[in-house]
C-alpha cells in the first residue's frame, strides 16, 4: 500500500508541478506583472522546473516492479515524455544564460517541449492509470 502511494504521489505531484510552472510565465505576464514580481516568479519556475523530471523520474523508476497491466503505448508515451523533460530543463537552463544566440527561438523550443511533454503525459495517464 505505501509503495502505491509512492507511486501514485511522485506522478500526481509531477503533473501538478508541470501544470503550474508551465502556466506560471504566461499568468506573470498576463498580470503585467512588475520586474521585482516577475523576477521572484521566475524563480519558482526554475526551482520548480527542476523538481518536475526528478518526481517524473522518482515515478518511473519505482513503477517498474509493478508493471503486470501496463499499456505498451501509454509506457512509451510516459518514456518519451520523461525524455522530453529532460529536454525542457536542458532548454531552461539554456535561457537562464542567454547572452548568446536567439533567445526567441530557444523560448519557443521551451515552449514546444512544453507541450510534446504534457500531451505524452496526458496519453500515459489515460492509457495507464491504476
Amino acid at each position: 500500500m505505501l509503495l502505491f502511494l509512492w507511486i501514485a504521489g511522485t506522478g500526481w505531484l509531477a503533473i501538478v508541478f508541470l501544470a503550474l510552472v508551465s502556466m506560471l510565465p504566461f499568468i506573470l505576464r498576463f498580470l503585467g506583472a512588475n520586474g521585482t514580481l516577475q523576477i521572484g516568479g521566475m524563480r519558482v519556475h526554475y526551482f520548480l522546473g527542476f523538481a518536475i523530471p526528478a518526481f517524473a523520474a522518482a515515478h518511473s523508476f519505482s513503477t517498474m516492479a509493478r508493471l503486470q497491466n501496463a499499456s505498451t503505448i501509454g509506457l512509451w508515451f510516459a518514456t518519451i515524455a520523461l525524455t522530453a523533460l529532460f529536454a525542457q530543463v536542458t532548454l531552461g537552463t539554456e535561457l537562464r544564460a542567454v547572452p548568446w544566440g536567439q533567445p526567441k527561438s530557444l523560448r519557443r523550443w521551451h515552449l514546444v517541449t512544453m507541450i510534446v511533454a504534457a500531451a505524452l503525459v496526458a496519453g500515459h495517464v489515460a492509457l495507464d492509470r491504476a
